[in-house]
């Protein structure tokens, strides 16, 4: 699909709450949610004593918000040790936003070496040292001082991208974050100094979450980011929880039709690829609306010879209605539907 439809890969869906200067950056997400199973059939998934549970561990492209990288394993496995595999291809200059669940010194010193920037989350155990206060050096060329402010609008062209609506009629409020602080610290751990022996830097803010301001603290490798960039760059990870919601919801991945590993892994697999369909469907006929009313639209139809741009441009509330359906073949046979030979 690559070579044919570029665009769909880079810019099928921008992701409003993405920073806007960084929105000509590689940017993934990396996070994972929990598929619940039953333990009376599915032993191999077994991760307490009587529960049973998947994990779908995804690396989520910000810019097009497709799944760049999916693993599926058992909820006893390690986070951290699938965070190498799903950081395996990362090239010099790209960005990786972790959870803390991920957290991994000698993982993290990888990415450090090989150009990657990264940012997550510190633990509350983690032991440091602080060498100083960190000194922002000049201004983000990337960034418009027109777009500057904490609360931004998408711009004019991503209104054209499907769950969005033009700014005159809905607008992306960002979430508050005040900086508190953004320090420079070395790792004082007996394992992670060894780790990592680098300088970070560690930057405390307080977020919104939920409608309350939660103090939380990120560390970066990057030291060239305004605070305020590290933030919003964080912040933008939230937005993996729409995609698995998509997932799981939208496409109700919840029922299993096989008990085995392998088994799980096709009907996950499936799913994507049904995920992947719809949203090409959508970029290529320019839909604007939700995903989950695109899936409602086709799901409703799947068995009927329609014309899908015509069913599209029918149900599109923003385009003027037409009540003629295009039917293949000659006749559309269904009440109300008028063929057209």
């Amino acid at each position: 699909m690559a070579p044919c439809y570029p665009e769909f890969l880079t810019s099928s869906r921008n992701y409003p709450g993405l920073p806007y200067r960084f929105r000509t950056r590689t940017i993934r997400a990396v996070d994972s949610t929990t598929i619940k199973l039953t333990a009376f059939n599915m032993g191999w998934a077994q991760h307490r004593r009587q529960k049973a549970a998947a994990k779908m561990h995804t690396a989520l492209n910000m810019r097009s918000f497709l799944p760049y990288f999916v693993l599926v394993k058992s909820a006893k496995d390690s986070d951290p040790k699938s965070a190498w595999e799903l950081c395996a291809d990362m090239k010099a200059g790209e960005i990786v936003v972790f959870d803390k669940a991920y957290v991994d010194f000698k993982h993290l010193q990888t990415l450090d070496t090989r150009g990657v920037s990264w940012v997550t989350r510190a633990k509350d155990n983690m032991l440091y040292e602080v060498m100083g206060q960190h000194a922002t050096g000049k201004a983000e060329p990337s960034e418009p001082v027109k777009h500057a402010s904490v609360s931004s609008e998408p711009v004019a062209e991503t209104a054209e991208v499907m769950g969005q609506q033009p700014p005159s009629k809905r607008r992306y409020v960002r979430k508050k974050c005040k900086v508190l602080s953004d320090e420079r610290i070395k790792l004082t751990g007996v394992k992670t100094k060894d780790y990592y022996p680098d300088e970070l830097r560690l930057v405390t803010a307080e977020v919104e979450v939920k409608g309350k301001m939660v103090v939380m603290t990120f560390i970066t490798n990057n030291v060239e980011w305004s605070p305020f960039s590290v933030c919003q760059l964080y912040q933008c990870r939230w937005g993996v929880e729409v995609f698995f919601k998509e997932i799981k919801q939208t496409l109700q991945l919840a029922d299993f039709l096989g008990y085995n590993e392998n088994a799980v892994r096709w009907q996950v697999w499936t799913a994507l690829l049904a995920y992947l369909l719809l949203r090409f469907v959508a970029w290529h006929n320019t839909w604007k609306r939700q995903f989950s009313r695109l899936f409602t639209l086709l799901r409703a139809v799947l068995w009927n010879y329609f014309s899908l741009p015509s069913i599209i441009e029918c149900c599109d509330t923003r385009r003027e209605r037409r009540h003629i359906i295009r039917g293949s073949p000659d006749k559309a046979y269904q009440l109300y539907f008028e063929g057209v030979v």
